[in-house]
This record gives structure tokens, sequence and C-alpha cells, in this order.
């Protein structure tokens, strides 16, 4: 049986380079969106990049393309998270972590403000912030509140990249990207 472009894309992962699991991580992510977002993505193409490149380059129609993803998220949850887990996986117990409120408008703004002030190697290519939802760390947003922030967003941050997406990985639906404008 023919691998699925799926299993074809993690193997191209894994033969062109020893890779992390945070950059196998946005390596599907990035795949799952590409397909969602009915780019023209040549899926050979798709690498995982270090700095100063951003995290993902590929070939869109042909033509060389970088995207930086980050991930929504509060740091706190994702630090207690994180405690929970390494207590886990030490004890074998798991554990329950103690309540904590977080702004879905807040989370969105500090995944921007975060990409914001490093410095990449683009040599004039296209270039495109991915922020994504994943369920391990953040719920998927409110629909309404994230429509009117993501939109002021997209007005305040617009000269950093060619178009702002936002991913709702989970639930693998493209939220809005900034020719939705």
């Amino acid at each position: 049986m023919a691998p699925t472009s799926k299993c074809r894309f993690v193997l191209i992962c894994l033969e062109t380079s020893v890779i992390s699991e945070k950059e196998k991580h946005e390596c599907q992510v990035f795949r799952d969106f590409a397909s969602e977002a009915e780019l023209n993505v040549d899926l050979d193409s798709i690498r995982s990049e270090t700095v100063p490149l951003p995290d993902i380059s590929c070939r869109i129609n042909g033509k060389l393309h970088y995207f930086e993803l980050t991930r929504v998220s509060d740091q706190n949850i994702a630090n207690e998270t994180g405690k929970l887990l390494s207590s886990t996986h030490r004890t074998g117990e798991g554990g329950v972590g103690r309540a904590m409120s977080y702004d879905d408008r807040q989370m969105l703004r500090e995944a921007i403000e975060r990409k914001t002030g490093k410095t990449y190697k683009i040599n004039g290519a296209p270039f495109d912030l991915l922020i994504y939802y994943d369920s391990a760390v953040s719920p998927s947003p409110l629909p309404d509140l994230i429509d009117s922030t993501f939109r002021k967003l997209q007005i305040e941050f617009h000269q950093y990249w060619n178009k702002i997406w936002l991913y709702d990985w989970p639930n693998n639906q493209v939220k809005f990207d900034s020719s939705d404008q």
C-alpha cells in the first residue's frame, strides 16, 4: 500500500535531518494548516529551519515562502501543565493542577508579540505568521471574542509579515488570514 501524503511527509522530515519533537510538531501543524488553507505547497519542499530563518520554509506555486509559527498559550497555564506532566512522568502518578483563568485576547496578543522582537533572514521571500491553537495547552478560542481582537491585531502588526493566519489545529479550521480584512 502506498503511503499517504501525511506518512510521506513524516518520512521526508526524518530523512532530511535529525529534528526535535518541537520541529516535528511544527512540521505537522504546518502540513495540516497548508492542506486546510488550500495553499499550493509542494509537500516535498517543507523544511524545518533554524535561526536566523523562520520556523518553516516551503515552496508555494514553485516559489520559496517562509512561515513563523507560534502557539497561543497562557504562559502560567503552560508552566503548570509542564510541571504536572513532568511529575507524572517521574512518579507514574497523575495529578490535578490548580484552577487558573486566562484571557483569550491577551493570549493572542502575546503570541504575536513574542515574534515581533525577532530578526529573520528571509532574503526578500514572502514571510507569514501562523498563529495556532493547540488543545494541549489552551482550548480553541471563543469565535466572537477572537474575531474583533484578531482583526485589530492584524492592523496593528501588519508591517511584520505578508499575512497573519489564525489556525485552530485541533478542529482543523483556518479561522482568519490577513486577506480576510
